[in-house]
């Protein structure tokens, strides 16, 4: 099943809805899920799992459509409303500017061309300009026009649910915003964006070419001039040039004759021009609109289609909100058992093959009192990782510490699946934590994935359980006022 942007973001979506919900209900749903899907006998690949975990959850959800269908629909509009004020401009700007010709003045080629076909091709050249100024020089980094008229159209489509009743507008938008700070989705949505604007741009060319049909049942008179010493030659060569493309067309261009003949003075007044002359230019600009304007905009249009269309193919769907739902659709992963040192599937569960397996490096807070068995039973059963022995200690509130621990961390980071910080649920999130979160992903280096794992404290010889759903919720707020890309679950030992 494709994927297609509506459908991302209705993902994103649901992972952000699942965040206000209790675990254990999460799981239970969602294995029920996983159960009907390989009842089906459907592909065992992570994103077509995805895929029919979203289908089911839409399936499930009472209410509105979600926010996928109205960006689609939003997206349809703008495409409509962008081809409309293209074809309106197009010919109002060609037929009611451009072409007007009241007898004493041939209308100036060089001045519609650039118009027309110029000023496209400036913009064009600017973007492309900024582009390699970006990829070479890493200047104008922070300029990110297209994205930040994105993010004013996503809230703009947060406030569009204004009569909603305030507590569920409030979530709506707090879950819009969230997706909105998913650098990778937002990406994705630049492209339908960057689609809208080379909608216009078709029909702006076709509005073009159409004011230029119009004057074919009524009397116009094409020419140049020119304040400059340009020679009659060196116009042709320069027309000859431009018309290269459509050389194999009737009439590509004006002879040598004909733009001797139609170059207009004011000093000589239109009279000593030639009517062969002056009509020889209309072809010229018509396949110079129809081949510069019309198909290098549509040439774009297809481009940034398949682009999007290979983007969806290449979104990887492996945050940490998408890991945490594929441990719940497919997992416990393994079971460990004391008496052998092999690892089983549990026979009552769909069996998977988790293949992103491997080993994990433990942080955890030194206030935990966490036995070394019992974080690796937890990280066999929970995760399918294997302890890269031994557990680090952390002092999770110092930033300035704990340069040892991430020494290690920047060392093992290419050969680990992920590492998991084990923090006390009790425990209050202050800045001080961010920090040091922050250093550990940095030198984990963004290739792996890194959990923060809330574990209940002890008491006596028995552990309160895990954060409960409160706790779960302030600690995702916290990560993402600190813009933290990090997982976030209970540790279940």
């Amino acid at each position: 099943m494709s994927w297609r942007i509506a459908d991302v973001i209705d993902f994103e979506w649901f992972l952000a809805e699942d965040g206000d919900l209790d675990d254990s209900a999460l799981r239970a749903r969602d294995r029920q899920i996983f159960g009907k899907i390989s009842a089906t006998g459907q592909s065992q690949n992570r994103k077509e799992i995805f895929r029919s975990w979203l289908e089911a959850r839409r399936g499930q959800s009472s209410e509105a459509p979600p926010p996928g269908e109205h960006f689609l629909a939003a997206w349809q509009t703008l495409g409509a409303l962008s081809a409309a004020a293209g074809i309106a401009l197009g010919i109002s700007v060609a037929a009611a500017v451009l072409l007007t010709y009241r007898g004493d003045e041939p209308v100036n080629v060089g001045w519609f061309f650039a118009c027309t076909v110029g000023v496209q091709w400036l913009i064009l050249t600017g973007v492309f300009a900024i582009w390699l100024l970006r990829r070479t020089t890493h200047l104008l980094e922070g300029f990110h026009p297209l994205r930040t008229l994105l993010s004013a159209l996503l809230w703009s489509l947060s406030t569009a649910f204004h009569r909603l009743p305030g507590e569920r507008r409030e979530r709506i938008r707090a879950k819009l915003m969230g997706i909105r700070r998913r650098s990778d989705v937002f990406s994705l949505m630049v492209w339908p964006l960057l689609m809208i604007t080379q909608i216009f741009g078709v029909f702006f060319n076709v509005g073009v070419l159409i004011a230029l049909l119009l004057p074919l049942g009524r009397d116009v008179a094409f020419g140049w001039q020119s304040t400059l010493t340009t020679s009659p030659e060196a116009v042709y060569k320069l027309v000859s040039s431009v018309a290269a493309p459509w050389s194999f067309l009737p009439n590509p261009h004006p002879t040598a004759e004909q733009v001797i003949q139609s170059r207009f003075s004011y000093s000589e007044g239109i009279h000593s021009l030639s009517l062969p002359a002056m009509t020889s230019w209309w072809p010229f600009l018509f396949y110079a609109t129809f081949f510069y304007g019309f198909l290098i905009r549509l040439a774009l249009l297809i481009w940034c289609s398949l682009s999007l269309r290979a983007a969806l193919g290449r979104f990887s769907f492996d945050h940490a909100n998408s890991n945490a739902l594929f441990r719940r659709l497919t997992g416990p992963t393994i079971q460990g058992h004391p008496e052998t040192a092999g690892l089983q599937l549990p026979a009552s569960f769909p069996a998977f093959d988790h293949t992103g397996s491997g080993s994990c490096l433990a942080l955890v807070a030194n206030e935990l009192e966490l036995a070394e068995a019992e974080i690796e039973n937890g990280l066999i059963t929970g995760f399918g990782w294997q302890l890269s022995k031994p557990v680090l200690s952390v002092r999770i509130d110092d930033p300035g510490g704990n340069g040892a621990v991430l020494e290690r961390v920047a060392r093992e980071a290419p050969t680990l699946a992920g590492i998991a910080v084990l923090i006390g649920a009790r425990r209050a999130p202050i800045r001080a934590i961010a920090l040091v979160l922050r250093k550990v992903l940095e030198a984990a280096g963004g290739q792996i994935e890194v959990l923060v794992l809330l574990a209940g404290s002890r008491d006596s010889d028995l552990r309160e359980p895990a954060g409960s759903t409160d706790q779960l919720k302030t600690w995702r707020n916290f990560l993402a006022i600190h813009d933290l890309r990090l997982g976030l679950e209970r540790w279940q030992a």
